[in-house]
């Protein structure tokens, strides 16, 4: 040992050594499991889940492998007000230098995004509980169809009763499909300001 060092000091061929073991003992891992090793492997709930494929919003298959109380809670979790794809349009007509207001009261349905003085109302609909093609995707609903069937046929026919009323009050009415914001939130904001700058 280096008079200089102390007790639990370790030398350069100590720390070749460790690092030939760590090497070793990785190599054994990825023999044993296969490539990456389960390091943060939970005992509790066992093997990590193997990975699957996510289709496209509104093309996939409603079929799944949870309980009914596990899809019960996730259709709770959904949000029915600011969600991801209202919060999408809202940032980026902020970004441009537009002031609406949010669910507001006085028009009819609590619009998305409201621009009052120029009467141009935004919904931003999801697929599933507002029935985006929906002659093909109701055909793909599986689990308790004597319910999600008339629910989803009700809101359709309630969207099209608030669009009716919004424009017999003078309103410009557009809905976009969360599928468009995501794909062409650029296209939406643009059809926005042309139905604002009609109004101007």
């Amino acid at each position: 040992m280096n008079p200089n060092q102390g007790p639990h000091s370790f030398s350069c061929g100590d720390c070749y050594r460790l690092m030939e073991r760590h090497r070793r003992q990785s190599l054994n891992r990825r023999r044993r499991y296969g490539r990456p090793p389960p390091r943060f492997q939970n005992k509790a709930t066992g093997p990590a889940m193997k990975k699957t494929r996510i289709l496209p919003q509104g093309d996939h298959q409603t079929t799944d492998n949870l309980t009914k109380d596990q899809r019960s809670a996730n259709m709770r979790a959904i949000r029915s007000a600011n969600t991801q794809i209202e919060m999408l349009l809202r940032k980026e007509l902020s970004r441009r230098g537009h002031r609406y207001r949010i669910h507001y009261s006085k028009a009819s349905g609590k619009p998305d995004i409201t621009f009052p003085r120029p009467k141009v109302v935004v919904f931003c609909d999801g697929e599933f509980f507002h029935g985006y093609r929906w002659e093909r995707n109701k055909k793909r609903i599986h689990s308790n169809r004597d319910y999600w069937i008339p629910k989803i046929e009700r809101n359709m026919k309630r969207d099209e009763e608030v669009a009716q009323q919004l424009r017999n009050a003078g309103w410009i009415v557009l809905r976009f499909w969360g599928r468009e914001i995501k794909s062409n939130l650029n296209r939406c904001v643009r059809k926005i300001e042309e139905a604002l700058s009609g109004r101007s």
